[in-house]
């Protein structure tokens, strides 16, 4: 269940089969659900716990994503906004563990349609789910509906899934430019950097046996903070 088209987003208690009970505010902490104990409505995985604010004042009207230029684009559009600050763009690679990648603005006009776009330049190969968090000027919020983009991967890394070592196969310019490649999960948090100054580690490959399994993106970091994204799977 997500937000439909040209469906204000209230403060709601929302229940299997869509009982509903208007302007409800709990102070029990939810469980099974994003954010626990900050209240919030989850609107696409089936458990519902109530917003604080009675209203959420936003309607959205559309959310939807595309592959341009081999890049996601997402685009979403409103039809009403009063006293709302704006959009976290959030990403998963498993549309249960997500990651906040941009916070967008809101336009702050309520009588017009507007339209948003987001282009995740960092986006991994394979399959990426986003949702956007409507947040609220005081941070009540509710979630959107989850879309999917797949991006083409290319071989680059091999073997994948990998054990002990990790090799890169670029071309001579990206590996020339980049100067530190990063290996982290799937919340950010940074397992492993290397300093590829020393371009030999590109021919021996980087060692991973010290990181258990599990899900990494890989980062090819290049000068002015670019950087290209990969993902892989550590089994043993």
């Amino acid at each position: 269940m997500g937000i439909g088209v040209n469906t204000p987003v209230y403060g709601l208690a929302i229940f299997p089969g869509d009982i509903t009970t208007d302007f409800l505010s709990l102070n029990t902490t939810p469980t099974n659900t994003p954010d626990a104990g900050t209240g919030g409505l989850d609107l696409m995985s089936g458990s519902f716990f109530a917003i604080e604010q009675s209203i959420l004042p936003v309607t959205l009207a559309s959310f939807d994503g595309k592959l341009s230029e081999g890049k996601p684009l997402l685009t979403w559009s409103t039809t009403s906004e009063t006293n709302f600050d704006g959009f976290q763009v959030m990403r998963s690679d498993d549309a249960k563990k997500w990651e906040t990648i941009e916070f967008v603005l809101a336009k702050q006009v309520s009588d017009k349609t507007k339209t948003y776009k987001y282009v995740d330049g960092n986006a991994p190969s394979g399959k990426n789910y986003y949702r956007l968090k409507l947040v609220d000027l005081d941070q009540s919020y509710a979630y959107s509906k989850i879309i999917q983009v797949s991006v083409k991967g290319e071989n680059i890394l091999f073997p994948n899934p990998v054990s002990s070592t990790l090799h890169i196969k670029a071309s001579d310019n990206d590996l020339l430019l980049t100067n530190r490649v990063d290996i982290r999960t799937t919340n950010s948090w940074i397992a492993k950097s290397v300093n590829t100054t020393d371009k030999s580690i590109f021919r021996n490959g980087i060692p991973i046996s010290d990181l258990p399994n599990g899900n990494y993106i890989v980062q090819m970091i290049q000068p002015g903070g670019s950087s290209k994204s990969y993902s892989i799977a550590i089994v043993r």
